[in-house]
């Protein structure tokens, strides 16, 4: 299966920009509350959030999303994980 951001041509985003946020904060280890406190949500949504990306790109759990993410070029690895 090969990954996009797209599900099909000419439609709209797989993700929206508050999913690629979240996947940006997660990848930066951010806990769900931190990531409400940056995005003023709750904890509770926050991690309703990330099981439906979880969803949305197929994955079998966070590692999948982050997968994605790579691929995707939604995040790159840094100086912290050389």
């Amino acid at each position: 299966m090969k990954f996009t951001l797209f599900r099909y041509r000419n439609q709209k985003p797989l993700l929206s920009e508050q999913d690629i946020t979240i996947i940006k904060l997660y990848s930066r280890e951010y806990s769900y509350r931190d990531i409400g406190f940056e995005l003023n949500l709750s904890e509770k949504h926050v991690e309703n959030q990330i099981e439906q990306i979880r969803s949305k790109v197929g994955a079998k759990n966070e590692v999948g999303i982050f997968i994605y993410a790579l691929k995707n070029k939604i995040i790159e690895i840094d100086d912290r994980f050389k």
